[in-house]
């Protein structure tokens, strides 16, 4: 299943519903915290709610940065900016699908699908003409692990690093003010 999220008009800090726009996608993640809100009856947005599971990628834009939507613990939609690829999770799992995106081959798949030159449109019609390599599911399940696994790694060294730096900063910055520069 491929569809655009849903036009918001008006947001509403306090609203039970959060919008993912293309500013919260990251290169493996979405930022939750930074999600718009809206308030809205239930049925409007209906054909809209994202599931665990769904991919998110944007419509238009300089970059693509693919997501994998996590369930949060209120309802959240894509914005019209975002196209959502909901995978049928017998045949393809999402994740698998974000690498393969990812990879040096989707990419020259996604691009044949993109119009424009500076700012790149994608229409959610010509995604569902993708073709990508379907290995078993056991054998994608593989590959996701694996990726999900190193990816903790990759993001706790980073997270690590940050902090060993904001330290070292902390403390020089520290040191300094107890230097007499008479």
């Amino acid at each position: 299943e491929v569809f655009r999220g849903k036009a918001i008009n008006k947001k509403e800090p306090n609203g039970s519903i959060g919008v993912v726009n293309i500013s919260n996608l990251n290169d493996f993640d979405i930022n939750y915290e930074s999600l718009d809100h809206i308030d809205e009856e239930e049925r409007k947005i209906a054909n809209y709610l994202l599931k665990d599971g769904d991919l998110l990628l944007p419509a238009r834009g300089t970059a693509i940065r693919i997501a994998v939507f996590k369930e949060q613990n209120y309802p959240c939609i894509a914005s019209s900016n975002i196209i959502v690829i909901r995978p049928n999770e017998k045949l393809l799992l999402a994740t698998y699908l974000k690498i393969f995106l990812d990879s040096p081959t989707g990419s020259k798949v996604l691009s044949g699908k993109q119009q424009g030159t500076i700012v790149n449109n994608i229409s959610y019609k010509d995604l569902k003409t993708l073709e990508i390599p379907l290995l078993r599911i056991e054998e994608q399940r593989t590959i996701v692990e694996e990726y999900e696994k190193e990816l903790a790694k990759y993001l706790e060294s980073i997270c690590n690093a940050e902090n060993r730096w904001r330290e070292v900063v902390d403390r020089l910055k520290k040191n300094m003010l107890a230097f007499d520069y008479r």
